[in-house]
């Protein structure tokens, strides 16, 4: 049990044992106590869940088209992320952004290292683009496509994406402008979520 302890000079905290592995004696000054912190490492047990929301993971890159980046389970709006065909029903879980052009400015990059199995979930323009906005989600590796979901407008059904991801090192989500300007092209990523293996 070679566990590596450092010792942090904080404080004041009340009287507390930190056991009798800890040497106390050393004070330079005397008017403060000293806080122990413990790293433990141990082997993480398999998680409980085998999907893990997109929104709640990490990005190397997270560019929306509109504002300093992508909105975690919010449309880029700032409200619910819904869909105008979409029977009303808000989303609690997705990404919200907006078309851009080149296709970096509205980019989501992940790391997925081989780890994952599929990628799902529902795109489409979202309801508070009022009837205009038209856009166009792709998703691949950096080699190779592996989804498009064609032009979309507001009054398109959403676009169910199930796509195997058991190869991909990382994984970029581009939300594109379809031609005609990128103005209340507002994009959801809806309920999108990585299967673990």
């Amino acid at each position: 049990d070679r566990v590596v302890k450092h010792v942090f000079q904080w404080g004041p905290y009340e009287a507390a044992d930190y056991g009798r592995e800890m040497n106390w004696e050393w004070d330079p000054r005397g008017d403060i106590e000293w806080v122990a912190a413990v790293y433990r490492f141990y082997w993480a047990g398999p998680l409980a869940q085998k999907c893990l929301y997109v929104s709640d993971l990490s990005f190397l890159v997270g560019t929306s088209g509109y504002g300093p980046g992508v909105n975690r389970d919010r449309s880029i709006l700032g409200g619910p992320i819904r869909f105008y065909r979409g029977g009303g029903k808000d989303h609690a879980k997705g990404i919200g952004s907006h078309s851009a052009e080149p296709m970096d400015d509205s980019l989501m990059v992940l790391a997925l290292n081989k780890q994952f199995k599929r990628l799902r979930g529902a795109v489409g323009v979202d309801q508070a683009a009022n009837g205009r906005g038209s856009v166009r989600f792709r998703a691949g590796d950096g080699k190779r496509q592996l989804f498009d979901s064609k032009d979309m407008t507001y009054f398109s059904d959403p676009v169910v994406l199930d796509v195997d991801v058991s190869d991909c090192i990382l994984l970029m989500l581009s939300t594109e402008d379809s031609g005609d300007g990128r103005q209340n092209d507002i994009a959801n990523w809806a309920d999108l979520q990585l299967e673990l293996k």
